[in-house]
């Protein structure tokens, strides 16, 4: 089994221009994610609810298209609703015993944070991150793990999970 951390797509969320599109962050997600899958038969989980304000599509139907377009079956690609960001995703995962994570180069450390004592496959995408995600990814790095163990996780994912869902990053 396969499970995307996912990063948000789409053009509004990006600085780059869309031709360089193979190059961004979550398309060498979904690179990755489908080579996995092809060479080894695995399904693909994304975990995602998320749909960006002013964006034609939800973040699950950009991978969905994209994993298509890399040669996964549909079949192979199931998307868990509800879930709109980083902690989520992760908690979607954290039952599975056999998992390979991908994850993006930011992500990874707050990832591998969540994940400890869990022997999870990770493999890291390196790709051009949206802007305003290196900020905030490279702020977690350092301040996740401490809001974790103060025990204010919920708190933290409960204030991101209402902002998601009026569409804002």
């Amino acid at each position: 089994m396969i499970g995307i951390v996912v990063k948000v797509p789409g053009c509004r969320a990006r600085i780059f221009p869309r031709k360089w599109e193979k190059f961004q962050n979550w398309y060498v997600l979904c690179k990755k994610a489908a080579r996995l899958a092809n060479e080894n038969n695995l399904s693909i989980f994304i975990p995602s609810g998320f749909a960006p304000l002013g964006e034609e599509e939800t973040e699950a139907q950009v991978y969905i298209r994209t994993l298509k377009s890399l040669g996964v079956s549909r079949e192979k690609i199931a998307v868990i609703g509800g879930v709109y960001e980083t902690i989520g995703q992760v908690e979607v995962f954290l039952n599975e015993k056999k998992l390979t994570l991908i994850v993006d180069t930011l992500q990874y450390p707050r990832v591998r944070w969540m994940c400890r004592g869990k022997k999870f496959k990770y493999v890291i995408a390196w790709g051009l991150p949206n802007l305003q995600e290196v900020i905030t990814d490279s702020i977690l790095i350092f301040l996740f793990p401490v809001l974790d163990l103060l025990g204010l996780r919920n708190g933290f994912k409960d204030r991101l999970i209402k902002r998601r869902k009026t569409g804002k990053l």
